[in-house]
């Protein structure tokens, strides 16, 4: 996703995000923008994202806020164990075909 980046990030300046003080990038492509807000403390987090797909009707935004990291969760071990339903089947998947 970064490989096609046209530009040189360019740092827009400081910026208050949530009353915190940020970082404002901006990361052009051919496709899209992107604008980084990132926090002036340590650890320095993501704080705000926007992305926007120009070539795309209308340019539509992905806009997103960041806040309460966490980086020590706690949750019960079973959390991510998968249970299937006692309707459910396995699917056998087809190796894929050495023909175009």
């Amino acid at each position: 996703m970064l490989d096609d980046i046209a530009e040189e990030p360019l740092y827009v300046g400081s910026n208050l995000v949530n009353r915190e003080e940020t970082d404002h990038l901006l990361i052009v492509t051919d496709d899209w923008d992107g604008q980084l807000w990132i926090s002036q403390d340590e650890p320095p987090l993501v704080k705000k994202a926007i992305v926007t797909y120009k070539n795309l009707p209308n340019s539509p935004q992905y806009r997103v806020l960041f806040s309460n990291w966490n980086f020590k969760p706690s949750f019960p071990p079973d959390t991510f164990t998968f249970t299937p339903a006692k309707d459910n089947f396995r699917v056998q998947i087809l190796p894929p075909s050495s023909q175009p």
